[in-house]
């Protein structure tokens, strides 16, 4: 009796480190840099797969085969050693797909009591881009900054963008809060009145990223 008891303690106590390593939601890796090595404390957040929700909440296989390319896998901020000047910020997305609607991918976060972005635009069945950085106002007024670039990696679905933090006034021990990431997949025009956004999936935030240059 007291072994059975034993063993159905140890079964409980695997189950629950389980649950603890695997649970739903948002993960995170903070991976330390090594003497060797010139990127510094790469911080990443993983999301669910196949988890994009289409209009009116609609779920499930089909949903997630039709809109892959708003999937998101997972986001990285980092920075370089021999570049101090710049942020680094990745996503992984399910794929990289041009239509002819408009695809919008953000990561989110929160600086000096409002709002940041980096993010970027796909439009038009091709590889029209457009890339920027930006902040809102507490009233909702966005103010763009321009000198933001992005690499598309195609064959593994990763966007790594460079900001260059003098633009958003950055420096060493400042605080990006929660970083979190939106994709949205919706209509051509912005400023439309008929706006109508056909998929979106939103990653949950993370931990505090601390500027280290």
């Amino acid at each position: 009796m007291v072994k059975n008891m034993k063993k159905i303690i140890s079964v409980i106590s695997i189950g629950i480190l389980i649950l603890g390593v695997f649970g739903v939601g948002a993960s995170y890796v903070q991976k330390s840099s090594s003497e060797n090595s010139l990127i510094l404390d790469e911080y990443k957040v993983f999301d669910d797969e196949d988890d994009v929700r289409s209009i009116f909440g609609i779920k499930g296989p089909i949903i997630n085969r039709i809109f892959n390319h708003m999937d998101l896998l997972s986001i990285s901020i980092y920075e370089d050693a021999e570049a101090t000047e710049f942020l680094y910020m990745k996503m992984n997305i399910g794929e990289v797909k041009y239509t002819e609607l408009r695809s919008l991918y953000n990561i989110i976060w929160d600086f000096n009591g409002l709002m940041y972005c980096t993010g970027m635009h796909t439009l038009n069945s091709s590889d029209t881009i457009l890339d920027y950085s930006a902040y809102y106002e507490l009233n909702g007024k966005e103010h763009k900054i321009w000198n933001t670039t992005v690499e598309i990696d195609k064959i593994n679905g990763v966007f790594t963008w460079q900001v260059t933090k003098s633009d958003l006034e950055l420096k060493a021990g400042d605080i990006l809060g929660k970083p979190r990431a939106q994709s949205i997949f919706m209509t051509k025009k912005l400023d439309s009145p008929f706006r109508i956004r056909f998929a979106i999936d939103e990653m949950e935030s993370g931990p505090d990223y601390v500027i280290q240059y």
